[in-house]
């Protein structure tokens, strides 16, 4: 657990911004929610947005998040004492992982899990166990706002999601069903969109297979008071 006087270079060279955006991007990098970061360090959900925001946290707290993390303070306080203004993401590195499980999956799939063969998500899609997986990006720089992610569909999901800002969605793969605020937009491969993304919005496989998931590139940048993910 780190100390108070881990943190005070910290808090003099005002290097909380950066400790932040290298919390965040590797709380992308594993595959976790803001939500999901929270509950595991069994912190609150604004603490975790308070962090990455850039704003001082206590060392007990640092260190909870260090330890949900899996990595040590020296390597968040490494990056804020030499920041990256750029960052390269390797497709060796690609994580795929479950997002929003469904009731059907039983306990037997949860949120995050690691899958990374194709053959394997289209069986866990056909069997209903997910609405879909989620490659993340880590090519967020120190206190970046641009998030990349892209998810594969393979049913709705559960619920309508929203999130503070502005997203860019652009269909990689498939023919994808995108609704937002009500509205349904279908996507061909190539189309793109663009829409405010504190509007509930929601995305549709229109395909079954053994037709391919369809592939959308979600390029999300933060904005406004609120940026943690919320479903309704």
């Amino acid at each position: 657990m780190p100390s108070p006087a881990d943190l005070s270079w910290a808090i003099e060279a005002g290097g909380f911004p950066v400790i932040g955006g290298s919390a965040k991007a590797l709380r992308i990098a594993r595959g976790l929610s803001i939500r999901q970061l929270a509950q595991k360090a069994g912190i609150d959900k604004n603490t975790v947005l308070r962090l990455e925001r850039g704003y001082p946290v206590s060392a007990k707290v640092l260190g909870k998040v260090c330890i949900a993390l899996e990595t040590a303070l020296s390597s968040l306080t490494s990056r804020a004492q030499a920041p990256e203004l750029v960052r390269v993401f390797r497709g060796d590195e690609a994580n795929w992982v479950t997002v929003i499980q469904r009731a059907e999956a039983r306990g037997h799939l949860p949120n995050a899990t690691s899958v990374p063969e194709s053959a394997e998500r289209e069986r866990y899609g056909r069997m209903g166990f997910t609405c879909g997986f989620l490659m993340t990006h880590a090519c967020t720089i120190a206190n970046g706002k641009l998030l990349a992610a892209i998810y594969e569909i393979h049913h709705p999901w559960n619920d309508a999601i929203r999130h503070a800002g502005e997203e860019f969605v652009y269909c990689l793969q498939g023919d994808v069903q995108v609704t937002v605020d009500g509205e349904r937009h279908l996507l061909h491969e190539g189309d793109s969109m663009s829409f405010d993304s504190s509007l509930l919005h929601n995305f549709e496989r229109v395909s079954t297979p053994p037709t391919p998931a369809p592939r959308v590139l979600s390029v999300w940048i933060e904005g406004g008071p609120e940026s943690g993910e919320s479903r309704i």
